[in-house]
């Protein structure tokens, strides 16, 4: 199978990554016929295409035919519409299939507004298969949706003052991706006609640089070189439950590292020198808090990554954290407490090194409530024994590397004078 890849980051209110790709589709169902597919995240019509002339003239007669398949765990959305890009309060159909959790479908005559019909179609889309569907509009405005393969719609309303469609877009919701194959026309029919948008010097710097990014690969030119990741932590919150084992940390992960792949030149690009990426665009390093409690967690959630010229990521990310902590009561409540996190690699320990910056470790913390007073933080790199790390090994077995993990250690105080105030003043009264 032949594919082709064409790909555009759309700045507007709301981001989109945009890809589409030709490919010759080889089902029996369309032997012969070429498909297109779309890969769209959150809401949001970004990519209008026009309509091709199989689809505005249908042999069947109908002044409208289209055929899609798409797979979404919910909210799947077809704009159709009389213009390209058109404003949110223009007259359209707004065709949504999988709604409220994937619980009904829609056809509206606005944008996220004016809903003429519903349907209850549970489960009706899917978020691990790809499932087919058509939509047919006839001379009367009657506008139906079906499933492929099925003759009669599961949904349909007739719209007294028919619109006149040309272009559609595809989206889905927030958090929400979507995969949608379309338009695969045969030989002799054109297919649909994407609308050229205008790129800007941002648009063009993503499209060189995403294009063809793997992002489950190492973003170096010799598979053998180690990739140096520079990290600190900021803990602003740090609370210990004595009766749990656990300590609790809130702080700000910070890591840095060159990727190769993401080397330009400003001047190409009118003078831009920073790019700022969504966290899954480009690789990233599979960073597990080791003895964290259950199993071991990535400490790195959603966040905005900054990239230089130069090809320095920059990754800072706000993180809520739950470790075990060995606690000696002997002491109590005059006792002093030590407890870590280790932080690591899932995988290819061998080919990451994670490095503390200099002066990486901060203590900002909140003034709150909590019994526990932090006396220090330190870092150093250990070796880590797990009975699941064993996973990490080579696949025959002969690999004996003993994982390493960077760990952070605080010594915790605990705050005894409300102890001394409820316990031990009343005792020393007794006895005078």
């Amino acid at each position: 199978m032949v594919v082709v890849y064409r790909c555009l980051w759309l700045t507007t209110a709301f981001s989109l990554w945009l890809c589409v790709l030709s490919a010759d589709n080889s089902s029996s169902e369309n032997e012969g016929a070429k498909c297109k597919t779309i890969f769209t995240f959150g809401y949001g019509y970004r990519q209008f295409f026009h309509m091709s002339p199989s689809s505005l003239h249908p042999v069947n007669g109908d002044l409208l035919f289209m055929k899609f398949s798409v797979k979404a765990r919910s909210d799947a959305h077809i704009l159709l519409s009389p213009s390209p890009s058109p404003e949110e309060s223009e007259p359209v159909y707004e065709i949504v299939l999988g709604a409220g959790r994937n619980t009904f479908s829609d056809i509206r005559r606005r944008r996220r507004a004016a809903t003429k019909t519903s349907a209850y179609t549970k489960d009706i889309i899917s978020g691990t298969e790809q499932r087919g569907f058509w939509v047919r509009m006839n001379h009367e405005g009657m506008i139906s949706v079906g499933h492929e393969g099925e003759d009669l719609p599961f949904m349909q309303w007739q719209d007294p003052d028919p619109l006149l469609i040309l272009y559609f877009s595809f989206c889905t919701w927030s958090g929400v991706a979507g995969k949608w194959i379309y338009d695969c026309s045969s030989d002799n029919d054109s297919g649909a006609i994407e609308v050229q948008p205008v790129l800007t010097a941002l648009d063009k710097l993503r499209q060189a640089l995403l294009t063809n990014y793997d992002v489950y690969s190492r973003p170096v030119s010799n598979a053998s070189q180690q990739i140096q990741i520079y990290t600190q932590i900021q803990a602003n919150h740090i609370q210990l439950d004595a009766k749990k084992s656990v300590m609790t940390v809130g702080c700000i992960f910070t890591l840095e590292w060159y990727d190769e792949k993401m080397i330009w030149s400003p001047d190409n690009f009118d003078g831009l020198n920073v790019l700022n990426l969504v966290h899954h665009e480009i690789w990233l390093p599979e960073l597990v808090n080791f003895n964290a409690v259950g199993k071991a967690v990535s400490p790195l959630g959603p966040a905005a990554m900054r990239v230089t010229s130069d090809g320095k990521v920059r990754w800072s990310t706000r993180s809520h954290l739950q470790t075990r902590c060995q606690l000696d009561l002997t002491q109590w409540p005059w006792d002093t407490q030590t407890c870590s996190i280790e932080l690591g690699f899932w995988s290819q320990t061998d080919n990451l090194q994670l490095i503390l910056f200099e002066n990486g470790t901060k203590l900002e913390l909140q003034k709150t409530s909590s019994e526990w007073e932090v006396l220090r933080l330190n870092a150093e790199t250990v070796a880590v024994r797990r009975s699941w790390l064993s996973d990490l090994s080579s696949d025959d077995g002969t690999d004996d590397t003993i994982p390493t993990a960077l760990t952070f250690t605080f010594v915790l105080k605990r705050a005894s004078f409300g102890y001394i105030y409820v316990l031990v003043i009343p005792i020393l009264g007794q006895t005078v």
